[in-house]
């Protein structure tokens, strides 16, 4: 009985060797039992044909003129797995130096010459069942991770939905941090760099176990009472626990939990880690997160890296170089008439109304008091655009707000809240 690739069509066996009646006769008897054959008289036709696609296993001939079997399987091993294209050798009974030197080079099986059928057909047989229980086994962790990636992906959605409901202007500082890292690689590789965006837009999680009284003193700077200023300090903490009961987050955990630390070490507590030893991560959100503190639009400009300078031990002198060369220019937008929709490098004023998500304010979003409900820099989530929504509502916006709308294209239809605002 045969073995087959798939259960519509046969597998395709290469048989490869340079005296035709040994071909020949091989070929037959695997064909009587339902393969499909492809025959090849020497290495390099025997490339030729693999190149060309759909082999499923070949039977390769060590003894060859030019281009003998070692040299053959040597060079389909550099593209072709063992278990994507298994190879099956032929050799003399008493050779047994060259098959140690076969399996060494990645050939799955030898036969010996004189070739005895049943045995050929039972490792070919083998060996295709192999392979389909291989691609099987891949499929089936494709989409495990799949699922796993969405899983994670969703789980993060909702992290970032919390801490945008409890602390909307920390959720917004860290949005814009997100923002910067994408930047930051953009300009130059980043290692990891989901690692580096999930911790950047969780950076201020641990603020969801503040005391109510003491979130807005902390956004706001204001000074701190001893107690205060202790509780501030347990924010990496907190956020660290939290992120590593995650699986595989450990590494974003670390980031977070480093986040503040200076470079020079100074502030930390004695032993902990200064300098290199702080994870790069770290000191590239420690950089991120010191000029989002003293940058009022969607970027730092000249002035925002002068400050972090007066002050220039407390970062890496390496990561505050390359964040500055990307970062670090004005970003502007020119006043119209009200009520025009207008469009400047990318930069459209809208009506809150018309916002949606995946929008970056580039410029604050006021409510009717003056109080400032989104801060410019901010990309609006799917929940941070339904919250707009419903405060409009009970809240009439008509002042233009600045947006950067990447994807014009693919714009989603306004909600029915959206509609009735």
């Amino acid at each position: 009985m045969s073995v087959t690739t798939t259960a519509a069509e046969p597998a395709t066996l290469l048989v490869v060797d340079d005296e035709e009646r040994n071909r020949d006769l091989l070929a037959q008897r695997l064909s009587r039992k339902g393969y499909r054959i492809a025959e090849a008289d020497s290495g390099s036709a025997a490339l030729d044909r693999v190149k060309a696609g759909g082999i499923d296993l070949i039977l390769l001939d060590i003894m060859m003129p030019v281009m003998n079997g070692m040299e053959v399987l040597t060079q389909l091993r550099r593209d072709h797995s063992a278990t994507g294209l298994p190879i099956i050798m032929a050799t003399a009974l008493d050779d047994s130096a060259h098959i140690v030197q076969a399996l060494k080079l990645g050939a799955n099986d030898y036969v010996t010459k004189p070739i005895d059928f049943p045995v050929v057909l039972a490792r070919v047989q083998t060996h295709l069942s192999l392979q389909q229980t291989s691609c099987k086994l891949q499929q089936a962790l494709a989409a495990e991770k799949k699922i796993l990636t969405h899983t994670l992906g969703g789980s993060m959605r909702l992290l970032g939905d919390v801490l945008e409901l409890a602390a909307p202007e920390a959720f917004s500082r860290a949005t814009r941090l997100r923002e910067w890292v994408r930047c930051l690689g953009k300009h130059a590789p980043v290692d990891a760099q989901w690692e580096l965006e999930l911790a950047a837009q969780l950076s201020p999680l641990g603020m969801v176990a503040l005391p109510q009284e003491v979130l807005p003193k902390i956004l706001s700077g204001e000074e701190l009472s001893p107690q205060e200023a202790a509780i501030k300090a347990d924010i990496p903490a907190v956020g660290r626990k939290l992120i590593e009961r995650i699986p595989r987050l450990e590494n974003v955990a670390e980031i977070v939990y480093f986040q503040h630390r200076n470079f020079d070490g100074s502030e930390s507590p004695p032993g902990e880690r200064k300098g290199k030893e702080i994870p790069r991560h770290a000191r590239i959100l420690k950089v991120l997160t010191d000029l989002a503190e003293v940058t009022a639009g969607p970027r730092p400009g000249p002035e925002a890296f002068a400050k972090l300078l007066e002050h220039a031990e407390r970062y890496d002198p390496e990561v505050l170089a390359q964040v500055r060369t990307c970062l670090e220019h004005q970003s502007t937008v020119k006043d119209d008439a009200p009520g025009e929709v207008q469009e400047k490098d990318g930069v459209i004023k809208l009506r809150p109304s018309a916002l949606l998500p995946g929008d970056t304010l580039m410029s604050d979003l006021a409510l009717e008091d003056g109080r400032v409900y989104i801060r410019a820099g901010t990309r609006l989530s799917d929940l941070a655009v339904e919250r707009l929504y419903a405060i409009l509502r009970v809240n009439h916006i008509n002042n233009l707000v600045a947006v950067l709308r990447e994807h014009r294209g693919e714009q989603t239809t306004p909600t029915t809240t959206e509609k009735n605002s």
